[in-house]
């Protein structure tokens, strides 16, 4: 799909240190995707080169790819107070970033699909419910922050493999 955009001549995605990159050969800018692809298969970073280095059998030599600049959209600013900050510390554990600023975009930054599981998971063990599809549509700190509602009091029968589940999630499971 990279390939077939106007000026690109060479295109590669490669998951680097589990966040999608795209390296180009072309004359074009980076391409915009986002009216093609959802914001989780779009790659955070972009690298232009000269030329794709290539194996001795012709294939993508990954490892000769240079590394990428990891950086946001936006200047950073801190989280506030509440849930924004749990929302920032839950994704400093789980992307691995020093300070997730309130308007990181979750997926600019390095999350995907994967990662927006243990997200869900860090959140509702901090006593929010939260839904995997708020993520996708929350995308920063600050958004998902406002979505988010205090879990309810778990009662005791509930307790156990199920107690993190929504009740939303748990009778899908259930059935």
């Amino acid at each position: 799909m990279l390939r077939e955009r106007p000026g690109v001549r060479q295109a590669a995605a490669v998951l680097v240190d589990g966040r999608l990159v795209g390296y180009l050969v072309g004359d074009g800018g980076v391409p915009d995707l986002r009216s093609v692809l959802p914001d989780f298969m779009i790659p955070v970073s972009w690298v232009h080169l000269d030329e794709l280095p290539l194996t001795a059998n012709g294939k993508l030599d990954r490892a000769a790819l240079p590394a990428p600049e990891w950086r946001a959209d936006l200047p950073w600013e801190p989280p506030r107070a509440g849930a924004e900050q749990t929302v920032a510390r839950v994704w400093q554990e789980v992307l691995g970033l020093e300070r997730p600023g309130r308007h990181d975009s979750f997926f600019a930054v390095g999350g995907d699909s994967i990662r927006s599981l243990k997200v869900v998971a860090g959140l509702r063990a901090a006593g929010y419910d939260v839904e995997l599809r708020q993520l996708f549509t929350h995308q920063s700190v600050a958004e998902l922050a406002t979505a988010l509602r205090p879990r309810r009091a778990v009662p005791k029968a509930e307790t156990g493999a199920f107690a993190l589940l929504s009740p939303a999630d748990r009778e899908r499971l259930m059935g």
